[in-house]
């Protein structure tokens, strides 16, 4: 996600540590795929903001599809938008 002129783009996320990106861990992060997991999963359980904008990722793909992941943790990123793309459609349904 970059943020140009003061708008948040959600076409595509980087994995790589450091990197300016929603799905990005900190700068110097090494790790498993699963240990990524464990690491977003527990961030969007204590993080509002990460999980409004995660949210609003998820709002965006199921509009416009789903965004490109690069680097190390492209696989378990696009893992986590899903579920969260699951996580509205089920709140949309049963409302």
């Amino acid at each position: 996600m970059a943020v140009v002129s003061g708008v948040m783009d959600f076409s595509s996320f980087d994995t790589t540590p450091g990197a300016n990106s929603l799905f990005a861990p900190l700068a110097g992060a090494q790790g498993s795929g699963a240990a990524y997991l464990r690491g977003m999963r527990k961030a969007l359980q204590t993080n509002n903001h990460l999980r409004m904008l995660i949210g609003i990722a998820a709002l965006s793909a199921m509009r416009s599809g789903m965004p490109k992941f690069t680097g190390p943790y492209a696989t378990e990123a696009k893992q986590i938008l899903e579920e969260a793309i699951q996580k509205h459609s089920k709140e949309s349904n049963a409302a």
